[in-house]
């Protein structure tokens, strides 16, 4: 399916926590246990300000005497005098970044916790310097200049055919035991191997976006080890695609209404056309569809596709929709700078070399290995019916069923989050996030055995240190005394 990459903090998209460069990925490597530092051992060494380490885990848990891989780590220490623990956190994506995330923006983000845990990132598998996955040069071919809504059948065909080239570049590229080992369920078993190497019984958690998943997956397996977990931003934890696509696709078109009626009510807004930007949006997108825009390199052109991931872009925190509706206003005069501006952003391309990190490839890898979408014709119809419904605007973008139908590797088995025996879990939710909607943190918070729910009224993707004092008070008085707030508590 085609992911709305769900990050804070770092990357394409971000909350108000800030945007984040992310560094280049190591070329991808798996080397025998003797090779690496001894199993279970971190290696730290100073990197500045932190601390940077490895640690040695099974490429594949059920054969832990076989190959193994380096985690990749970071983290910053505590104040000695106030120390709890550490803290384990995730940004996002999936596919972000863990170690560019604490080292870009560890005081940033979460304040008043610096001095009293160790912050402790980490690169899950497929992304950064862990196995990193890459599998293509340029993403434009499969994602800029896809039509994301297909209607004749040469569109259709070509949407197919890019979708098995770069699954077929992603095999080429990436050994097969690679692929097969990048779940969500692995990274969680490398959690616990980073607590044990930390020597901590218990451990806490705070995941953003994706890291809700990652982090609810990890207290369902391992709940004995959880001292404490804020899952911020909270995906729908059903292993049903289609309802994370309706549900996703269904915010997004809420938020992009809500930003366009704000700018037909705005005189100053760029976008304004005399009080009608919902009606010059629908045209705009609609002439992209065969008359794309000239940008300043003459060998990209916007349309259709990139005009829709410039919009996911700017609609992640409300202080980007100036942009967006500066970006529209350019694009209803000819002019495809601006939006392949956003576009290029959310990708991460580099001004410079043209060339993308692999945050996108290793989401496309996760959730292959993650969950597999049916493929029959009878779904696909009810699919594409359902996100037309709901998301008139952007829902039939979300209809990709291709990347995984040829992946090479099987899907991790299933698994019921329930986080049983974890104690209380804190889920994070706002009323107006555009990727992972209130409903979906509320069904997170009702799957987990002792779910606590926390609303932040307002716009924007996540809600921890997006100015928000009622939720950093909530957060920080969980993390720090284990007082949970009381369920449904209103910031």
């Amino acid at each position: 399916m085609l992911c709305v990459l769900a990050v804070t903090g770092v990357a394409a998209a971000c909350s108000d926590t800030g945007t984040v460069t992310v560094q280049p990925r190591a070329a991808s490597s798996t080397t025998s246990p003797a090779a690496q530092p001894a199993s279970g051992a971190i290696d730290w060494k100073k990197c500045g300000s932190l601390q940077c380490g490895t640690l040695s885990v099974p490429l594949d848990y059920a054969n832990p005497a076989g190959e193994h891989i380096n985690v990749n780590l970071v983290r910053h220490l505590a104040d000695p005098s106030q120390r709890i623990g550490s803290l384990l956190v995730n940004p996002g994506g999936p596919g972000a970044s863990g170690v560019d995330f604490v080292k870009a923006a560890y005081r940033q983000v979460f304040g008043d916790l610096v001095d009293r845990f160790d912050i402790v990132g980490f690169d899950p598998r497929g992304t950064g310097a862990t196995i990193p996955i890459k599998c293509v040069d340029d993403l434009d071919p499969y994602f800029g200049n896809i039509d994301p809504t297909p209607d004749t059948p040469q569109e259709l065909q070509q949407e197919q055919d890019a979708a098995k080239a770069f699954t077929a570049a992603c095999a080429q590229r990436n050994p097969a035991n690679v692929l097969a080992h990048v779940s969500t369920q692995d990274t969680a078993r490398d959690m616990d191997s980073i607590r044990k190497a930390l020597g901590e019984p218990k451990i806490s958690y705070f995941g953003f976006s994706y890291g809700s998943e990652l982090g609810s997956t990890w207290a369902t397996m391992f709940p004995s080890t959880v001292r404490a977990a804020v899952l911020d931003g909270a995906a729908d934890p059903s292993p049903n695609p289609l309802d994370f696509a309706v549900e996703s696709a269904t915010a997004i078109d809420q938020t992009l209404d809500r930003l366009l009626l704000e700018c037909s009510q705005d005189q100053k807004c760029a976008f304004n056309n005399n009080g009608h930007a919902s009606v010059a949006f629908d045209s705009l997108m609609q002439n992209l569809d065969t008359h794309p825009l000239p940008t300043d390199d003459p060998n990209r052109t916007v349309g259709q596709a990139k005009l829709f991931w410039a919009v996911i872009e700017s609609l992640y925190s409300q202080h980007s929709w100036p942009a967006l509706t500066q970006a529209l206003e350019a694009g209803s005069r000819g002019e495809g700078q601006p939006v392949l501006d956003l576009y290029d952003s959310y990708f991460e391309r580099d001004e410079k070399t043209g060339k993308y990190p692999n945050l996108l490839e290793a989401n496309v890898a996760i959730g292959c290995a993650d969950t597999r979408v049916p493929t029959d014709a009878a779904f696909e119809a009810e699919a594409k019916a359902k996100l037309a419904a709901v998301a008139p605007r952007t829902g039939l973008a979300f209809f990709d069923l291709d990347f995984c139908k040829t992946w090479p590797t099987p899907v991790a088995p299933d698994l019921a989050i329930t986080g049983k025996g974890a104690g209380p879990i804190l889920v994070v939710g706002a009323t107006g996030d555009p990727v992972t909607p209130l409903t979906s943190s509320r069904k997170m918070a009702a799957a987990l055995e002792q779910g606590v729910m926390l609303v932040r009224e307002g716009e924007g993707h996540t809600s921890y240190g997006s100015g928000n004092q009622c939720i950093d008070d909530a957060v920080n008085a969980y993390l720090i005394n284990g007082k949970a707030p009381a369920n449904n508590t209103q910031c």
